[in-house]
């Protein structure tokens, strides 16, 4: 603005003496011309033409710098008239354009945690002073289960990491002691940890490369038994995996299906407990046991390396806010026989199947079917078998944090 009152102001100068000069001319000449006086007159119309000059060079400044200033003062143009006055006339604002819209961040991470709580209880009265069986029999039982998964995933440039882990806890208790004094009982021990960390290929494949690390945490007993199937760290299963990974999503369905094929596969079982127990047999015999033999290795071997070929393919549907499906299948082959005494090769296979049912905000039913079999291990294709465990429970369930 001061710049702009500076150049109206010498504007406004130069006019003025451009005006002066011009009637001390007409002046000298009028003189001139009374007094007879022809050469004087030459001169002065000489010098006035030199003013005429001058004069229509400042009118061709001031013209650069109204230009200028019209430029510079948003909604004003300043005009000089025939007179040498000046007229500031308003115009018309334009509309600013519109900025354009910023570009939503790219999220590189996205993580979150789903947590699950089913708890169920019984009640039955017992034969007492005060109150006589249920007449159709039964025990008083409580049974609880905690599930924790959380997810940590980088996708950015080409480069994927994914890392998941999952724990599930659970317990069951009738009250009354088993046939060996126990109450409590463990139902699930899980603790399990997945990283996978992948660069695309081309199209939807990526070169992967994947660890597994699984372990339990309480001590585990059988029903009416005094030997333990677990402990802590015991048994650990580690499996390193190279391969390529196939990534599919749907953005009009909600569906997510990864598929991992490795030619390469470590696989290693680690029994951290080496005590023997006795293991009661169904016609009432008795044998040597240890954690070692109840998973698949020798009765007095802590370790297990074995090499082979994994395939894993993860599949989740959420149809809908209320309803959705994930299924989780595991295939490992040792085709180089090296897990066994026996140098066999066998198949392990292990599928988990889980429906989720959101009943009303929080409130949610679970059904899960989990099948497996494995004849990796020394029992070998003869005296593998297939196991089943399937869970139905209706409890509370919520996510902490998803994005």
């Amino acid at each position: 603005m001061k710049k702009t009152i500076i150049l109206i102001s010498l504007l406004a100068l130069s006019v003025v003496v451009a005006n002066s000069q011009d009637n001390k001319i007409v002046k000298d000449v009028s003189v001139a011309a009374s007094s007879n006086q022809a050469v004087f007159v030459q001169q002065e119309s000489t010098t006035m033409s030199r003013r005429d000059s001058m004069k229509q060079s400042l009118n061709a400044i001031s013209d650069k710098i109204l230009d200028q200033m019209d430029a510079a003062n948003a909604g004003v143009v300043l005009t000089r008239t025939a007179d040498g006055s000046f007229l500031f006339s308003p115009v018309e604002q334009k509309p600013a354009p519109a900025p354009e819209p910023a570009t939503a961040p790219i999220k590189k991470w996205k993580m979150g945690t789903d947590l699950a709580l089913q708890v169920t209880q019984n009640f039955v009265s017992s034969n007492t002073n005060w109150s006589s069986a249920w007449y159709s029999g039964g025990n008083s039982n409580f049974a609880g289960l905690a599930d924790l998964k959380g997810w940590i995933n980088y996708d950015y440039n080409n480069l994927t990491w994914d890392n998941f882990l999952e724990l599930e806890y659970g317990l069951s208790t009738t009250f009354k002691d088993d046939k060996v004094g126990r109450q409590f009982h463990m139902t699930d021990d899980l603790s399990k940890l997945t990283s996978k960390l992948g660069y695309k290929a081309y199209g939807k494949w990526y070169y992967s490369a994947q660890a597994e690390f699984s372990t339990t945490l309480f001590d585990t007993y059988p029903i009416d038994q005094n030997y333990m199937s677990s402990s802590l760290a015991s048994p650990i299963r580690f499996y390193l995996s190279l391969g390529m990974d196939y990534k599919w999503s749907s953005q009009k369905s909600d569906a997510k299906v990864s598929l991992f094929i490795s030619p390469i596969a470590y696989k290693m079982v680690y029994v951290n407990d080496m005590r023997t127990f006795t293991k009661i047999l169904g016609d009432g015999t008795t044998e040597p046991t240890s954690i070692s033999k109840e998973v698949g290795l020798l009765i007095n071997q802590q370790i297990m390396n074995d090499a082979g070929a994994l395939v894993q393919c993860n599949y989740i549907q959420q149809f809908n806010s209320s309803i959705s499906l994930e299924s989780k299948l595991s295939l490992y082959t040792n085709y180089l026989g090296l897990g066994n005494s026996h140098h066999t090769v066998g198949l392990e296979v292990d599928w988990e199947i889980t429906a989720n049912f959101v009943l009303y905000k929080i409130l949610t039913a679970r059904v899960s079917i989990h099948p497996r079999y494995d004849s990796t291990t020394e029992d070998g294709w003869d005296k593998a078998k297939l196991q089943l465990k399937e869970f139905v429970s209706l409890g509370l369930a919520y996510t902490f944090k998803n994005y």
